[in-house]
């Protein structure tokens, strides 16, 4: 179960990191692309370039149309891509993107409400309530 699990977010990876650094690369402004259709030209592009990688690996004298060495040429393509991002400028949309999931995870809370204080008591100065008062003619009984 753990391996298949293992498996798929593997493949999810390398079908989408290639890809979205490659976006990093032709569309380095933020302006550029909005989220979504950086993820739907991030899928085609990542999909492109795992066809690619397979056509080169599939050479008949070289037999590398395995695990590991797909996962190797893969690996270095994306170095490769992240180090043109990084000189183009590319990053910042990836900064922006962790600002704006940063402010969704840490949505300000609203302002409490001011506490409730008690009543204040009555003092000399402050009249009494009218049930507390008596007149001068009144005797307690």
């Amino acid at each position: 179960m753990l391996e298949t699990l293992g498996y798929i977010l593997l493949g999810l990876f390398m079908l989408f990191m290639p890809g979205f650094l490659l976006t990093l690369v032709f569309f380095p402004k933020p302006g550029n692309l909005d989220f979504w259709e950086r993820v739907a030209v991030s899928l085609g592009l990542g999909v492109i370039v795992l066809f690619y990688i397979g056509i080169v690996l599939a050479r008949s004298e070289w037999k590398l149309l395995s695990l590991v060495p797909s996962i190797e040429v893969v690996l270095v393509v994306c170095g490769f891509c992240a180090v043109v991002a990084y000189l183009r400028g590319g990053f910042a949309v990836v900064a922006m993107y962790k600002r704006r999931v940063m402010q969704v995870i840490h949505k300000p809370k609203p302002p409490a409400p001011p506490p409730t204080q008690p009543p204040a008591q009555p003092t000399e100065e402050q009249p009494k309530p009218a049930q507390e008062q008596k007149t001068e003619g009144e005797e307690d009984v």
